[in-house]
């Protein structure tokens, strides 16, 4: 029995992010937790990750410019806190632990309180590039995936919309105020809002793609279409302010060839428009 036990036990690791650092209610919370899920802090040190570290530990958002440039804008050359764990399914247990603190604290895609690993492969791979062993398989620069199909998407566009984007997302109330005006919107019958259930790091800059391709048409700015995604992202349902039904049904077709799964609504909740169920 104690064998195998002992074939369970892993280690694993979380970092901090910089909005959580100085937040003591949230230390007792993961403090909690950890002891919670029975997992043992083998050791603590401090990481300050450049950007090709950046790039080796989020491959994925490489195929976004804008949300690559994020990324490095928030968490570059920032003093982070590292914790060592081990315990019985410490993988698993960590990324429980991140879903739950974030569920609770995070208030935006960016201040996402902390980052654990997803599978025993990744931790050592991420551990090893923490202390500078790894290697890029690929350039470092993020393909600008966007220019390909808006050639108006210049990469100096795209830095300004970083910049822009990023400033917005100061403000840590930016969706938070969004949620409590909710009530008021709701009452204005000339808004569709947009559900998706996004795996971010895969789908968003197809979704930015679609966004922008039927939106910007309409005044909508690179700055807005991404801000919309992220609040889709982030608390699951965004306003487009959109009354157009020709335009919500075609932006609906394009979408769905992502394979996500979509729904357009209108300010009563009823849906119009939705793969939820297929």
């Amino acid at each position: 029995m104690e064998v195998g036990l002992l074939k369970n036990i892993e280690t694993s690791f979380i970092m901090l992010k910089v909005d959580v650092i100085n937040n003591h209610k949230f230390n007792l919370d993961l403090y909690q937790e950890i002891i919670y899920n029975e997992l043992k802090v083998n050791s603590k040190f401090y990481i300050t990750l450049d950007e090709s570290q950046i790039d080796f530990m989020w491959p994925e958002r490489l195929n976004d410019y804008v949300s690559n440039r994020l990324l490095k804008k928030y968490m570059c050359y920032k003093r982070l806190p590292i914790y060592t764990l081990t315990g019985a399914n410490a993988i698993k247990k960590t990324e429980i632990i991140k879903k739950y603190l974030r569920h609770k604290y995070q208030k935006s895609r960016y201040a996402n309180c902390l980052h654990t690993p997803s599978t025993l492969k990744e931790c050592e791979q991420q551990l090893q590039c923490m202390n500078g062993i790894y290697r890029l398989k690929q350039s470092n620069k993020a393909p600008i995936f966007l220019t390909n199909f808006f050639p108006e998407l210049t990469i100096e566009r795209l830095s300004v919309c970083v910049d822009l984007v990023y400033d917005r997302l100061k403000d840590i109330n930016f969706y938070m105020e969004y949620n409590k005006n909710i009530s008021k919107i709701l009452n204005d019958s000339n808004i569709a809002f947009l559900q998706m259930k996004i795996d971010y790091d895969l789908d968003i800059i197809y979704v930015i793609k679609e966004l922008y391709f039927h939106l910007h048409i309409l005044g909508y700015s690179i700055e807005d279409i991404y801000l919309i995604a992220f609040g889709v992202d982030h608390i699951g349902k965004y306003p487009l302010f959109l009354a157009d039904k020709t335009i919500i049904n075609s932006l609906f077709g394009s979408l769905l060839k992502t394979k996500l799964t979509i729904e357009i609504c209108d300010s009563t909740n009823m849906s119009f428009l939705s793969n939820y169920h297929n």
